[in-house]
C-alpha cells in the first residue's frame, strides 16, 4: 500500500493521522528504548550508539520483512531522545509545534532532523559535547536522509519498491 514500505509516514498518508502517529511514536520508543535497554546493561556509550544504529538499520532492513522496511527517521528520532535529550527534547517540541500547525509529518521531522546539526554544533561550544558524540548524533539524521533519498529517488528509477 502506498509507497510499499511500512514506516510511520506511509501510515500516516494511507491509514490516516491516528495509525501514522501511533506508529510514529512506537518507532520513536523503539529508537529510545534500544539505547537505554543497552545503556543500563553495558554503560559503554560507544556500544550505546552502535545500540542505536542497529535499531535505525534493523528499522530499514527487517529480516522479517525480505529487507523492506521503514525509512527510519522516527527510529533515529528516539535514538537521539536517549543519546542527547538536552538536544532532541527541544527539537521534539519544536516539531510537535510545527506538526500542529502544518498537520504534515515531513514538516514536522524534518524540523528536527535539520535542527540536529545547528544544536549539536552549539552544544560542541557550549557543553563540551565530545567529537565521538557530535558525530555520531551528525550522522543520525544523515542515515535516515539517505534512506529517504535511496527510497523515494533511486529504487523508482529501477522499478523496486520502497525499502
Amino acid at each position: 500500500m502506498g509507497d510499499n514500505n511500512s514506516g510511520a509516514a506511509n501510515v500516516y498518508r494511507e491509514i490516516g493521522p491516528r495509525a501514522g502517529l501511533a506508529c510514529g511514536a512506537l518507532d520513536i520508543v523503539k529508537g529510545s528504548l534500544a539505547v537505554v535497554l543497552v545503556g543500563v546493561i553495558a554503560r559503554d556509550s560507544g556500544i550505546q550508539m552502535l545500540a542505536g544504529i542497529c535499531a535505525f538499520a534493523g528499522h530499514v532492513w527487517p529480516v522479517f520483512l525480505r529487507f523492506k522496511g521503514g525509512r527510519g527517521a522516527a527510529v533515529a528520532v528516539g535514538v537521539l531522545f536517549a543519546t542527547v535529550p538536552a538536544i532532541a527534547l527541544p527539537l521534539g517540541a519544536l516539531s510537535l509545534v510545527a506538526l500542529f500547525h502544518t498537520r504534515k509529518s515531513m514538516v514536522a521531522l524534518f524540523m528536527f532532523l535539520a535542527g540536529v546539526p545547528i544544536l549539536s554544533w552549539v552544544a560542541v561550544l557550549t557543553v563540551d559535547l565530545s567529537a565521538a558524540k557530535a558525530g555520531y548524533v551528525l550522522a543520525m539524521p544523515v542515515m535516515a536522509g539517505l534512506s529517504h533519498i535511496y527510497s523515494t529517488l533511486v529504487l523508482p528509477k529501477f522499478g523496486a519498491t520502497a525499502s
